[in-house]
């Protein structure tokens, strides 16, 4: 009998994990910042930094899981700390906005240096809606090296 109990769990947990994508996005994805009727949606870094911690199922991993978002020190990818000062790795004229969505919707288009293909999950670009891309890199942005006096 509880063999059989073990065998239905274990099934049950399989077909969870297999269920159709009727929803691609977290369950838990922070809601977006209220809409006016006059424009778009301003990027929130806090919900950005929120997305960042989250665990994203079809990615099997939060992003914090491979990103250390305080160092310069790499994980699995590189730390993010002073990213908001950086630039493109692979085009110092492109935007760092553009630069930053792009490492997120298509991770292998510009690697870092030191860091192989396919190593970032590529389901973001399905995962994640427009406006929490522009949250993530709002907060991205605002990872930048401390100077000299702490500031």
């Amino acid at each position: 009998m509880i063999r059989h109990l073990a065998i239905a769990l274990l099934a049950v947990a399989t077909l969870a994990r297999c269920s159709p994508a009727e929803s691609r996005t977290a369950t838990a994805t922070p809601p977006a910042t209220a809409s006016t009727a006059t424009g778009p949606v301003r990027p929130d870094p806090a919900r950005g930094e929120a997305l960042f911690r989250q665990f994203v199922p079809e990615a099997r991993y939060a992003c914090v899981t491979c990103h250390l978002p305080n160092s310069t020190q790499a994980l699995l990818g590189p730390g993010l700390l002073g990213v908001g000062d950086g630039v493109s790795p692979c085009d110092p004229q492109q935007d760092l906005e553009d630069y930053l969505q792009q490492s997120i919707l298509e991770p292998d288009a510009c690697l870092t240096l030191g860091f192989s293909a396919r190593l970032m999950p590529a389901v973001y670009a399905e995962v994640y809606s427009e406006q929490d891309v522009d949250d993530l890199v709002a907060w991205m942005l605002t990872l930048r090296q401390r100077n000299e006096a702490g500031q």
